[in-house]
């Protein structure tokens, strides 16, 4: 197959990116030709806390996500390919270790969250930074995730469209955590009933507990993006304070950014201000809510301001 028959295949099966994005895995793999790119980053890290799909699929399809990096880089026209694995999956380091080929450097990193997002894997692997307001193809570079890779390799061998995928059911109102593959659109009750779910469950997450949407209604079904869902019946009781100007959330922020500060000017309604301080740039990984003593909402405060910035500029268009 050509790179183009082969990017067809791809938007054919409606593969997205599987990490939680969801962003369509066919336009990465058809960059602009102005932007040629020669490192094809592959994100195996997993940084987010109780999921584990990444891992499993690394030690029981290594051989499969090989195939489906080698897919990438003919694709792409890139020669080489950096796979990024924490040192928490010793096992899922050696699997992929054993299966990967010439073109295909496996490093082991530093467990580090949050590690697992594009910028700060790309840096963390090749050493490039890529600029704020800027995407990895203006650096040479595209980042696929474990699972994505798996699909575009099923895909493409075997004309299998993205019509299941993997996901983690934990937390600790779930008596039998697993990782389970269902078929898109299934109700979420369901395999948390089948993962033994508490009758005290007070909080049900879609993704990670960092980065992860709580939500009211069992019957959501299962999506492309949804890596994980987990249940507590334990939630830590709080109040929100006033910033002590302590600077934690300076000390914990991957991009440098001063929440503290960000937030009061999204309180404030100054839209002018949110470029110079990178609000546009956040990835909102939570490190800085997760941190701060007075447990200010302050990634709650960040989608506020994309949403009201967003549409205001609707509004200016229309």
């Amino acid at each position: 197959m050509s790179p183009d028959q082969i990017v067809s295949a791809v938007a054919d099966a409606g593969i997205v990116g599987m990490g939680g994005a969801a962003f369509p895995a066919s336009i990465k793999l058809k960059p602009p030709k102005d932007k040629p790119i020669d490192a094809v980053v592959i994100n195996g890290v997993e940084c987010e806390p109780y999921l584990t799909v990444d891992h499993r699929l690394m030690i029981e399809k290594s051989e499969d996500i090989v195939e489906g990096i080698r897919i990438i880089l003919k694709t792409v026209g890139a020669k080489k390919a950096f796979l990024g694995i924490e040192a928490n999956k010793p096992d899922a380091f050696e699997k992929m270790k054993m299966a990967a080929c010439a073109e295909i450097d496996v490093q082991m990193l530093k467990i580090k969250y949050p590690q697992g997002a594009e910028k700060q894997l790309i840096y963390a692997l090749t050493k490039r930074e890529v600029p704020p307001r800027k995407l990895p193809f203006d650096v040479g570079a595209i980042v696929q995730n474990i699972g994505t890779c798996w699909a575009i390799k099923n895909a493409v061998t075997e004309c299998m469209p993205l019509i299941e995928r993997t996901v983690t059911i934990s937390g600790d109102a779930i008596s039998k955590p697993a990782n389970l593959i269902v078929p898109i659109g299934t109700p979420i009750g369901i395999l948390l009933e089948h993962c033994g779910i508490s009758p005290k469950t007070k909080k049900i997450i879609l993704g990670g507990p960092m980065m992860g949407i709580a939500i009211a209604d069992p019957n959501i079904p299962v999506v492309k993006g949804m890596s994980g869902i987990l249940a507590f019946e334990k939630l830590p009781k709080f109040l929100s304070g006033p910033c002590i100007r302590c600077g934690r959330c300076l000390d914990v922020c991957p991009l440098g950014n001063i929440a503290s500060t960000m937030a009061q000017a999204i309180e404030s309604g100054a839209i002018t201000e949110y470029d110079k301080l990178k609000v546009f740039d956040c990835m909102e990984c939570g490190s800085c809510a997760f941190v701060c003593p007075a447990k200010r909402p302050l990634v709650q405060l960040v989608k506020q301001a994309k949403y009201e910035a967003a549409r205001k500029k609707e509004l200016h268009k229309k």
